[in-house]
């Protein structure tokens, strides 16, 4: 079975911004409304996404999601114990800023302040033929 694919040009949604007609939402936002409408309902509906920078930066450590604290929280440093390892732990980015980026972004976007470019470059996937490195378990006593 082939996916059809949905396309709406930079041009398009530049346009509903400027008409200010244009949905803008969220990173936090997209995944309720894609939960109520599907993914494909809720890509119809929405023109652009924003989100801010959260994640690992460097090419060494893990990721754990923890799921959300009510009220938000921030997670700072420590440590934990992984398989009877005690291990340092540190803020991978601020989720707080990150959350506070995309809603800026998304005002700057409503408010017609901020429009859409091409991509410089775009970003690789699986099937671009970039090289991914792998991520694999160490056996215990590394």
């Amino acid at each position: 079975m082939r996916l059809k694919v949905l396309t709406k040009t930079i041009e398009e949604i530049n346009e509903k911004i400027k008409q200010g007609r244009a949905v803008v939402v969220t990173a936090e936002e997209i995944i309720n409304i894609a939960r109520e409408k599907s993914s494909r309902k809720a890509a119809e509906a929405v023109d652009v996404v924003t989100t801010g920078t959260f994640g690992p930066m460097c090419s060494s450590g893990a990721y754990f999601n923890i799921g959300h604290s009510k009220p938000r929280i921030k997670l700072g440093g420590g440590r934990v114990k992984i398989r009877g390892k005690e291990v340092p732990t540190g803020s991978l980015s601020s989720y707080l800023r990150a959350v506070e980026i995309a809603a800026v972004l998304k005002e700057q976007i409503l408010s017609g302040e901020f429009l859409l470019i091409q991509a410089v470059a775009p970003l690789p996937w699986v099937e671009s033929g970039a090289g991914f490195k792998p991520f694999r378990e160490r056996p215990q006593g590394d």
